[in-house]
């Protein structure tokens, strides 16, 4: 009983509710000693300058090049799938939209809206001819591929 009495002192009870309240804080405001240290230590970078700019320009110019070409790319798809009679209005209509969006906030969604026409492009059925001709009464010869010749010796 003495050793609780010697231990539960005013001057000890504090230091451990201190000591508690310590670890409190720091678990609970832990991101802000992390955050200035990550501010302190990476700085935020300071303006592109003018030859990023240039450069920014130059790509900017080049994705809607690319846009424009794969446009064209589609549309004469499109005018082949035309001149064998299918109907491919709504899929034109589709392709110019896309164009339209032509800007590098909505170019993504423009690449997305092409690729979608070609998908939904109506393609020719392909006939496929036979690499040899398999009758009942004729036998195939003997260098095709997976036809099992015989096994192999141990």
């Amino acid at each position: 009983m003495e050793l609780l009495l010697k231990l539960l002192t005013r001057r000890n009870l504090t230091l451990a509710a201190a000591t508690a309240a310590a670890i409190y804080c720091a678990g609970r405001l832990q991101a802000y000693p992390r955050r200035w240290y990550h501010d302190w230590r990476y700085p935020p970078q300071g303006s592109a300058g003018a030859e990023g700019a240039d450069i920014m320009l130059l790509k900017e110019q080049r994705d809607s090049a690319q846009l424009v070409r794969r446009h064209d790319q589609v549309l004469a798809f499109l005018a082949q799938a035309e001149a064998e009679g299918v109907d491919v209005s709504a899929l034109r209509s589709k392709a110019d939209v896309a164009l339209q969006l032509n800007s590098e906030r909505y170019r993504r969604k423009a690449i997305l809206m092409l690729a979608e026409v070609e998908l939904d492009m109506p393609h020719k059925k392909v006939q496929y001819i036979p690499l040899y001709p398999a009758g009942e009464d004729e036998e195939l010869p003997a260098d095709v591929p997976g036809r099992k010749v015989g096994r192999r010796p141990r």
